[in-house]
């Protein structure tokens, strides 16, 4: 009889050790699963967004995605949007899709642009938009070599007023304005 009770005793033991040792591991697996859960987040912007560069025709912009939080990798998206010149009435830049710069093109002039940054991670996505640039203006009128060699020789044209720098010019170097008609 004692050893009947004795080897039921260490049945029930092993039973108990192997049922603490099973609500162990559940318990240790419901808490991983919850910390991982917990810890993976939508990527969340912290810094916003910028644009660089010169707003002038012909010139490059560059959009800078700014600071974003969430679980790594996020990944970065960007859209160019045109507004009008007090930044209403955006409409997407499908020439410029995804791509993180942009040349201005005479589109552009007398409009602002924004960029609009979207972050991509395993838990979702979540987009903010850049400042908006400035009004796109004209790139600087050059002029031709030929005007510039009429302003050397005094030769502006008829009925034409010289410049600043012509006169500045026409005073250092003693040049006489000699209309073109004259010649």
């Amino acid at each position: 009889m004692q050893l009947i009770t004795r080897n039921r005793r260490r049945e029930v033991r092993r039973s108990w050790l192997a049922l603490t040792a099973a609500l162990a591991t559940v318990l240790v697996a419901s808490v991983a699963a919850t910390s991982a859960a917990a810890a993976a987040t939508p990527p969340q912007n912290t810094t916003r967004p910028t644009i660089t560069g010169t707003a002038v025709v012909g010139k490059v912009l560059t959009a800078h995605s700014g600071s974003w939080s969430g679980t790594q990798p996020i990944t970065f998206k960007y859209q160019w949007t045109r507004c009008s010149a007090t930044g209403t009435g955006c409409t997407s830049i499908a020439e410029a899709a995804q791509s993180q710069t942009y040349v201005l093109t005479s589109d552009e002039l007398g409009h602002r642009l924004r960029v609009i940054v979207t972050a991509t991670n395993s838990v979702g996505t979540n987009s903010r938009n850049a400042p908006l640039t400035a009004v796109v203006k004209s790139p600087p009128r050059q002029r031709s070599r030929q005007h510039d060699a009429a302003v050397d020789l005094g030769l502006c044209g008829r009925g034409q007023h010289a410049d600043r720098e012509q006169r500045e010019l026409e005073r250092r170097h003693r040049h006489i304005h000699v209309p073109v008609a004259a010649l």
